[in-house]
């Protein structure tokens, strides 16, 4: 029942010509043109230009492939979005490849794109049980044919461009480490983790593999290949921090970001001509929180000029070059080694400082 409904649903939203899908449903040879006489064919242009999915596509159909071409759409999105369904834990296809790759699109997003490429021939959706098969013109999809489509383009809300309550500084070395990996293994950044799994890393602070394991995106498979690397991240990054991850969210002693809309007048006021001084005593914050912001602001993709960052430095000028060459030997990832290396002389707020100017500076 439930795959008829959804056969219904794909033929109501499809964009497609009405003879072209009910001759192809009745097994006959649809036609090589437009009918000229159904409501879509009738119908005012939609103004829906056709966008590349071709990256999607194949990960659709290789979680198809990964999956044995049993299951229905809504497990293959399921498995995509690194869902911890009993379903898929127990057909244990947490430790499949494809699973975790697709939180960039959210489920609702994925159930119209696997539509679409059914509509499109990638797939067949086979009736009785609603089980997906990659087709001829699927197989060509995998080994890299163009995989356009005419569909609405996703509305991201500014909340979900920009989302809050996370360590920007976890996120920021969690973020480094997923790109060593991707370099090392040859695949995209997301193959390893999505953005949206760090920013869960970054916001619960699992220093287990155990823990680990309880984030969206991480299934045993990843846990084994990658966890180990990530939980030594998470575990030097609470050490440093004095970070009690099994306090509430409320209480926890990270460097937690403001909402966005704080961070976006901060970040603009600074970029305006306002120095932190400033802004210190406009908003009633210290020194530290307006340096986090414009840490978070600058993450953001916005930018901000790195001289005037160097300038807000209080160390003298001897001492700043001598912190500067440590961030160029150590890196900018992890504070706590270019702390030790200056012998503690040169304060973390500092160094946050400086850190900012290196990112920004090598942007």
């Amino acid at each position: 029942r439930n795959a008829r409904l959804q056969q219904m649903v794909r033929f109501a939203e499809s964009q497609l010509c009405r003879r072209h899908t009910l001759l192809a449903y009745f097994g006959d040879d649809p036609p090589q043109s437009s009918c000229e006489m159904c409501d879509r064919c009738l119908a005012p242009a939609s103004g829906l230009e056709k966008i590349d999915f071709s990256s999607d596509a194949k990960l659709f159909l290789s979680c198809m492939e990964q999956c044995k071409q049993k299951f229905g759409r809504g497990h293959i999105v399921d498995v995509l979005r690194g869902s911890k369904s009993q379903k898929v834990l127990d057909w244990r296809h947490d430790r499949v490849p494809a699973y975790g790759s697709g939180m960039h699109q959210k489920a609702d997003r994925w159930k119209t794109l696997a539509d679409r490429f059914i509509d499109a021939g990638l797939i067949h959706a086979e009736l009785e049980h609603g089980t997906l098969q990659i087709t001829d013109a699927g197989r060509r999809a995998l080994a890299g044919e163009p995989v356009l489509i005419a569909i609405e383009p996703t509305r991201i809300s500014r909340r979900e461009e920009e989302p809050t309550g996370y360590d920007a500084v976890l996120f920021e070395a969690l973020h480094k480490l997923r790109k060593n990996i991707s370099t090392e293994i040859g695949m995209p950044p997301f193959v390893v983790f999505h953005d949206s799994t760090l920013i869960q890393m970054a916001s619960t602070y699992p220093a287990t593999i155990s823990a680990l394991l309880q984030v969206n995106g991480v299934g045993e498979r990843k846990a084994a290949a990658y966890g180990e690397r990530f939980v030594e991240v998470i575990k030097r990054h609470v050490e440093e921090c004095g970070i009690d991850p099994n306090l509430p969210d409320s209480t926890r002693l990270a460097p937690m970001p403001r909402p966005s809309r704080r961070r976006r007048e901060i970040g603009e006021a600074f970029s305006e001509g306002a120095d932190i001084n400033a802004i210190c005593e406009t908003w009633g914050i210290k020194r530290s929180t307006v340096i986090q912001h414009l840490n978070e602001y600058s993450r953001s993709g916005r930018a901000l000029d790195a001289g005037r960052i160097l300038a807000e430095c209080k160390l003298d000028t001897a001492d700043r070059e001598h912190a500067l060459a440590a961030f160029d030997q150590l890196g900018h990832e992890r504070l706590g080694p270019v702390f030790e290396a200056l012998n503690g002389e040169v304060p973390y707020e500092e160094l946050h400082l400086l850190r900012l100017y290196r990112i920004v500076s090598a942007k």
